[in-house]
């Protein structure tokens, strides 16, 4: 025990205080009870960190930061904060004051919000991409207005700043790119996003309409290992000087990143074009009349942008999505549907395919119950919401593998 620990958890009441946000209109006192807080204080058989104890807040109280309050004998009952040496405490503790602290974080939001609002004058779809961003922005800046701890800052500016400029440049990232090298270009330091990726993708799951950790970078094209894009079926697509027949093979075909920055025609030859969520389904799936992409689970940017290229040069085909008929399946359908504008529709996910295959369904899980109890009190997912309602009604979902 220190001198220095009794003064910071006084300092830490105080700073958690009505009074410090000047908020309490009568005067609080502001006290630990030793006992209580360090409990070894009560053991008889601890002798030395007793007289420890009372000599260092003895030497605290001639400083006149503390008043002692006295039990019985030499025993201390608790003490109390000098709130007139406050700012003498401050500089024995080398402490930055809080109010210090949240006047330089309400600088640095308001220097983001208005890097922010740049950035939405510059792009015109910035005002979606960006929002997770401003919604956090907006959020810490409540936090501090009432004197509550603000989200992912453990003390240090630096850091704080970096993940908030971490969170923008994912948010601006058009191009995919490796983690290794989205850190160099941002940092400068190639291990310096792993170190922040934590928090950084907990403010945009929270603050922005994401699935999971997991998915929320590769949204935005910033990637472990290169993206392929499957497809198969009905359709011609032009490489560079060629032109692939895909109905002419007897599998699929994958683009990769940069291949996919070569194809300047999709012709879909059929009236279907199809996207499946699950591998095993998308290599099972036989109808050579449609032209079918392999999804992947949730969709990222190199995928979205493939589809946006395909539907703005086949616009009159009907565009499905067969998927898990689960509230991730809708979630996945839903947000697909967001994201790249074009009018989706399921496929194999209602309620004729819940009960021809009822033998193969599983049992819903509290969580599932709460995700589709909430979807269906959400107007984006409607066209769903027979559905939901047997699926709580049977207690059941169905993973489309079984679907055959």
């Amino acid at each position: 025990m220190s001198n220095r620990e009794i003064l910071n958890k006084l300092i830490d009441k105080y700073e958690r205080s009505k009074s410090f946000s000047d908020k309490n209109k009568v005067s609080q006192s502001f006290s630990i009870e030793i006992g209580k807080v360090f409990p070894q204080y009560n053991d008889e058989s601890k002798l030395d960190y007793f007289i420890a104890m009372n000599n260092g807040i003895n030497e605290l109280v001639q400083k006149k930061f503390i008043i002692k309050k006295i039990a019985h004998g030499e025993v201390i009952k608790s003490v109390s904060l000098c709130t007139e040496s406050i700012p003498a405490i401050y500089d024995y503790l080398h402490r930055t004051p809080r109010k210090e602290t949240q006047s330089d974080l309400l600088n640095l939001l308001d220097e983001y919000a208005d890097k922010t609002a740049d950035t939405v004058q510059e792009k015109e779809t910035a005002s979606i991409e960006i929002s997770p961003l401003k919604a956090f922005i907006a959020e810490q800046k409540s936090r501090i207005e009432q004197n509550k701890n603000v989200e992912h800052f453990n003390g240090d500016i630096k850091e704080f700043n970096d993940i908030l400029k971490g969170v923008r440049e994912v948010l601006a990232n058009e191009e995919e790119v490796f983690i290794r090298d989205f850190s160099v270009r941002v940092y400068g330091d190639s291990k310096r996003f792993e170190k922040l990726q934590s928090a950084i993708t907990s403010i945009l799951v929270h603050y922005g309409d994401y699935e999971d950790k997991e998915t929320a970078l590769s949204e935005y094209g910033i990637v472990k290992t290169p993206t392929y894009v499957c497809v198969k079926g009905n359709g011609v697509v032009t490489l560079g000087n060629q032109k692939i027949n895909l109905s002419a093979l007897h599998g699929d075909i994958a683009f990769s990143t940069q291949s996919l920055k070569e194809i300047s025609q999709i012709a879909v030859l059929g009236t279907r074009v199809i996207t499946i969520e699950n591998l095993t389904s998308f290599h099972d799936y036989k109808e050579t009349a449609d032209f079918v992409l392999y999804l992947g689970g949730f969709h990222n940017k190199v995928k979205r942008d493939f589809l946006c290229m395909l539907h703005a040069q086949n616009p009159q085909k009907e565009y499905l999505h067969f998927g898990d008929i689960d509230a991730g399946g809708f979630y996945i359908l839903n947000h697909l549907k967001k994201r790249t504008g074009i009018p989706f529709k399921p496929l194999y996910m209602d309620v004729s395919v819940l009960q021809k295959y009822s033998e193969q369904t599983k049992l819903l899980t509290n969580e599932d119950k709460k995700r589709l109890e909430r979807m269906l009190s959400q107007s984006d997912f409607a066209e769903f919401a027979e559905t939901m309602r047997y699926m709580l009604a049977h207690k059941c979902k169905l993973e489309q593998e079984n679907v055959l």
